[in-house]
């Protein structure tokens, strides 16, 4: 047996209610319309921010720099379709609900056609009502 890295998954996804959500979702999908699906996802990263490994030999220390400085983090938000981006926005801070809704309100709405899916992951959606 070789040691390796859990991958994590959420523990609320064995939640009755969570699987009943999901085989709703998936009981849909052969209905869905590929042409119709938007997806948004978002990714962040800080400028500043070491990297966590390094190669060196083994038995020897990697040794690394870091920046003393205040990091910068950046969040860029997009939606992406069938037919290429649907809204795209940068912005100079983590994502919360205010970052959220002004890109859902300036870039994805205006770009969202009549019979547009929406697929959000969950962690996304924080507490919004779309």
């Amino acid at each position: 047996m070789v040691t390796q890295k859990k991958t994590q998954v959420a523990r609320e996804r064995d939640r009755p209610e969570v699987q009943a959500k999901r085989e709703a979702f998936l009981a849909q999908q052969p209905q869905l319309e590929a042409s119709k699906l938007i997806f948004v996802d978002e990714s962040g990263f800080r400028l500043g921010s070491p990297p966590n490994y390094g190669w060196a030999p083994i038995g020897e220390k990697s040794p690394g720099k870091t920046t003393q400085a205040t990091w910068k983090t950046m969040t860029m938000i997009g939606a992406i379709a069938l037919d290429g981006f649907r809204g795209f926005m940068t912005v100079d801070a983590a994502t919360d609900t205010d970052v959220f809704d002004a890109y859902v309100e300036q870039q994805l709405v205006p770009n969202l056609r009549a019979g547009d899916v929406v697929v959000i992951v969950e962690a996304m959606k924080m507490e919004h009502e779309l």
